[in-house]
C-alpha cells in the first residue's frame, strides 16, 4: 500500500498521512500486547514564546512542535516518534527536532518510516545522520548488485541479512535503528 500524505481517518482521528495511521495501529497493538505502557497522539511542545514585538512592531506567534506520537515504555521513560513516508525530512522538522532535543534533554525524537518490501518491510529509523533506510539501500546494492528494484521477483534483504552489514537494535519492539555500520575490515571478518 502506498503511504502518501493523504488525510486518513481511523478510530475517530484524521491522520495527516497513511504512514501516521499505520504507525498508530502498530502502537495500538503494542499497548494491547503490553510491550509499551501508553502513547499519545500529537503532543504539543512550545519551542519559542509568542506575543513579543519585533523591531518593526509585528506581534510574533509562538513556535510549537507537534511530533506524531509520545510513547511511554514499560519503565516509564518517554520518547517521541515522527512517522515519515520515507527518508525525506523537511528542514523545518529537522530544526524543530533539534530545538526540542536541546530544550528537553530527557527526550529522544525519532523519525521512522516503513521500509519498502525489497528491504524487508519493517519500521526503521530515518532520523538524519542515523538514516537506516539509506544504509539498507546501500546494503541491498552490495548483496544483489545485478538486480534492480523494478525486477518483479526481486529478492528481499530481510531482517536476518541486515546484520551482515550493520549492528541492528530494536526500540521497544516497534522499529529498528542501527548501532553502527561495519567497516570493510569488520565485514571481511564476519
Amino acid at each position: 500500500m502506498a503511504r502518501n500524505g493523504k488525510k486518513t481517518p481511523y478510530n475517530g482521528i484524521t491522520f495527516d498521512s497513511e504512514t501516521e495511521c499505520e504507525f498508530y495501529k502498530l502502537l495500538e497493538r503494542a499497548k494491547k500486547s503490553g510491550s509499551i505502557l501508553d502513547f499519545e497522539y500529537e503532543p504539543t511542545y512550545l519551542l519559542l514564546e509568542g506575543g513579543w514585538l519585533n523591531k518593526r512592531g509585528d506581534k510574533q506567534e509562538p513556535i510549537t512542535y507537534l511530533p506524531d506520537f509520545l510513547i511511554t515504555n514499560l519503565n516509564g521513560e518517554k520518547f517521541l516518534v515522527d512517522a515519515k513516508g520515507g527518508d525525506m525530512h523537511e528542514e523545518v522538522a529537522k530544526i524543530k527536532k533539534k530545538m526540542l532535543e536541546y530544550q528537553r534533554r530527557d527526550l529522544i525524537v525519532y523519525f521512522v518510516a516503513l521500509s519498502p518490501n525489497y528491504l524487508g518491510c519493517e519500521w526503521i529509523e530515518t532520523t538524519p545522520h542515523r538514516n537506516m533506510l539509506q544504509k539498507l539501500k546501500s546494503a541491498y546494492k552490495k548483496e544483489y548488485p545485478t538486480i534492480t528494484r523494478k525486477t518483479k521477483a526481486s529478492p528481499k534483504l530481510n531482517r536476518e541479512k541486515w546484520d551482515k552489514y550493520m549492528s541492528v537494535e530494536c526500540v521497544e519492539g516497534l522499529f529498528y535503528t542501527y548501532g553502527k555500520v561495519y567497516t570493510k575490515k569488520e565485514l571481511k571478518l564476519k
